[in-house]
């Protein structure tokens, strides 16, 4: 009799022990229901109870699994990976298998953690599946807005440097945008934009890499956090270098394409003619609209462009005079290395009307339109030495790059399938347009140019951190404002 009793009570405990474990079941499966409804971009360090997602091993290591990043209290944005980036290399690919892009495991979700003892952010970059990658090559911008700030322009640009393990450190800079009342009282709560421009490396590549893709491999997505994040540490930095003297020559000769038109100009004219000048001492030495290489300095240093220039110009040699060039647009537009561009294109009449306006305008790209970094670099050797030695005495200036942001083209998807001759046309010329080569070529030119003790007009971080004021559907120029802002401080309001 006391087998059974003890037998009945031991039965007794145990249903008891299973309904307390189902009740825990429950209020566990509904914590964890309430995390999920809850928008997961909310402020650092309140991201709980996300999805578990399954470990799989990814580039030769254990994927970190979601629970894993979670407890780090980051932020994820947006809060699902995105199908986009995806798709876009999935449609480049096509039935490619040896594609360059057939490894490519892009970028579809960030999740930035708390910030390093140096005071910045890090931002780790997610699949598809919502894992951890451990491979750089992400192209992004981001941008912090304050709550108070209503203006055109972020409140803070975060510096971006790749750690090349699927992390970026995020250094936040104050903008020093003329349309920012820098005397307001932040908040102290904002939100978080991203952009992001190109995944695994598409970026990076330079031309011909990528002429027989059809899209340019660029995603041009953006992810924007709730307005109730903590703001991140943000310094101040500074401007860039004053070139005051330049007020003072009696005449500004300018070299350049149409960047340096509007940098100098109010209106840019393709017949050379640039009225209403900014600076009341510039004018123009003539235009240059091709990438800079040893084929097409010689067009620069030819006595036919020169004589052009005295022909436009009652020159005086003795004055007080200076020369302004630059090149860097055009060289980052180039399709073509210079093997590639030798090249004979063919024509296929019988593909109709369209492939032939096609192959009309791809001629057109081509020709003598070649970039190669070291040939560049060379090519400004010459052409400097050459001024120096037509014009002994004048000041040689080199204004320098600025900054190519491809998400100043809205909703633009960068791929060849446009219907207008006008559409592919400009689709191509920003087929390898990235800030990362342009910041890159400012590097190089700059190392180079102060060597060669030739002043440049500093302007690529500027640029980067203003890329507000790029005109509108335009990834290369600027708005007035950054022109006339830049300007002002450069030539210390002297003018």
């Amino acid at each position: 009799m006391n087998e059974k009793k003890n037998t009945k009570t031991l039965s007794t405990e145990l249903k008891k022990f299973l309904l307390f474990a189902l009740l825990l079941f429950c209020l566990h499966s509904l914590l964890f229901s309430w995390g999920d409804s809850e928008d997961s971009t909310r402020s650092i360090g309140e991201v709980e109870g996300v999805k578990r997602k399954a470990v799989t091993k990814q580039d030769s290591k254990s994927a970190e699994s979601m629970q894993q990043l979670v407890e780090k209290k980051g932020l994820l944005i947006p809060r699902e990976p995105d199908t986009i980036p995806a798709n876009t290399i999935s449609r480049i690919i096509k039935d490619t298998p040896d594609h360059y892009l057939s490894s490519c495991i892009p970028t579809s979700q960030f999740l930035i953690v708390p910030q390093e003892a140096d005071g910045t952010l890090l931002l780790h970059s997610l699949d598809p599946s919502g894992r951890r990658k451990y491979k750089g090559g992400d192209e992004i911008y981001v941008t912090y807005r304050d709550q108070n700030n209503d203006s055109i322009s972020p409140t803070a640009i975060a510096r971006i440097e790749d750690l090349q393990n699927g992390s970026y450190k995020l250094d936040f800079v104050k903008s020093r945008s003329p349309k920012i009342d820098h005397s307001q009282k932040l908040a102290g709560i904002g939100s978080v934009t991203i952009y992001l421009h190109y995944t695994c490396f598409a970026g990076h590549l330079d031309p011909p890499s990528k002429n027989t893709w059809n899209a340019s491999g660029a995603l041009n997505t953006k992810y924007t956090s709730i307005n109730t994040l903590v703001a991140p540490p943000m310094r101040d930095v500074e401007m860039p270098k004053q070139l005051p003297e330049l007020a003072s020559y009696d005449n500004i000769y300018t070299v350049g394409n149409s960047l340096m038109g509007q940098q100098f100009y109010k209106k840019y004219d393709t017949r050379n003619e640039y009225p209403a000048s900014r600076m009341p001492n510039f004018h123009v030495m003539g235009t240059f609209g091709s990438p800079l290489n040893t084929e097409s300095v010689k067009k620069l240093v030819s006595s036919e462009f020169v004589d052009r220039f005295h022909a436009r110009h009652e020159v005086d040699m003795n004055a007080n005079n200076a020369i302004m060039v630059g090149s860097c647009v055009w060289d980052m537009m180039a399709r073509d290395s210079k093997e590639s561009n030798a090249d004979p294109i063919q024509k296929d009449r019988k593909k109709g009307r369209w492939f032939e306006w096609n192959v009309h305008l791809e001629t057109i790209r081509k020709k003598g339109r070649w970039f190669e970094w070291n040939d560049h670099l060379e090519a400004i050797e010459i052409w400097i030495t050459s001024l120096r030695n037509k014009y002994p005495g004048w000041k040689i200036y080199w204004k320098g790059c600025t900054s190519i942001q491809i998400h100043a083209w809205k909703d633009q998807d960068f791929s060849m399938s446009g219907k207008s001759i006008v559409g592919v046309k400009s689709v191509g010329s920003v087929f390898y347009t990235s800030y990362i080569r342009s910041q890159q070529l400012d590097k190089l030119q700059k190392e180079l140019l102060q060597k060669m003790e030739v002043p440049v007009m500093d302007l690529w971080d500027l640029s980067f951190d203003m890329a507000e004021f790029h005109r509108k559907g335009d990834t290369r120029h600027y708005e007035n404002t950054f022109y006339d802002f830049s300007n002002d401080h450069i030539f210390g309001n002297n003018l």
